[in-house]
């Protein structure tokens, strides 16, 4: 993006000794452009263990183009994913369906709450997809976080955390 400025005249009261050049009275500046898409991305941050050790994953917003942690706009994120893996819920564990990134925050920890199933199994796996990323309420987001254009993408990876199992 550019913005030239260009001198035209001189307003009033005007001085005898004060002149326009005119082949120095415009000039451009350059502005670089940083847009992108904001990107929600997910890791596996603590896997859990029966009977009372919980596990998390962590979901963070990033400039799509380079990684960047952003805000979350002002009324805050609703992040929804898919559930999957070798663990069942709710024997194994409960987790909330949606996450709520506050506005100002640049990441969010979802909880998985291992519950003592008393059945002898292996370790399981809890299996993380981000399905979409909204506004809270359905807000229209008037003002992007800067350096972005205020879209919303999720990284579709699934990501995944292990239950440890006592029994």
């Amino acid at each position: 993006e550019t913005v030239t400025v260009t001198l035209g005249s001189l307003l009033t009261p005007t001085n005898a000794d004060i002149e326009l050049d005119p082949a120095k009275s415009s000039d451009t500046v350059n502005i670089g452009d940083d847009d992108g898409a904001i990107k929600v991305v997910v890791m596996g941050l603590t896997d859990g263990a029966e009977p009372e050790t919980n596990g998390s994953f962590k979901l963070t917003l990033v400039r799509a183009t380079d990684g960047t942690p952003v805000p979350a706009p002002p009324a805050g994120l609703l992040v929804s994913y898919s559930l999957g893996g070798t663990a069942d819920i709710p024997l194994d564990f409960i987790i909330d369906s949606v996450l709520f990134i506050p506005g100002g925050a640049t990441s969010a920890v979802v909880e998985v709450d291992v519950e003592d199933d008393m059945e002898v199994e292996g370790d399981e796996t809890v299996e993380l997809t981000l399905t979409a990323a909204a506004l809270f309420g359905g807000i229209d987001y008037p003002t992007p976080p800067v350096g972005t254009t205020g879209m919303f993408m999720v990284d579709t990876t699934p990501t995944s955390i292990i239950i440890v199992d006592n029994d």
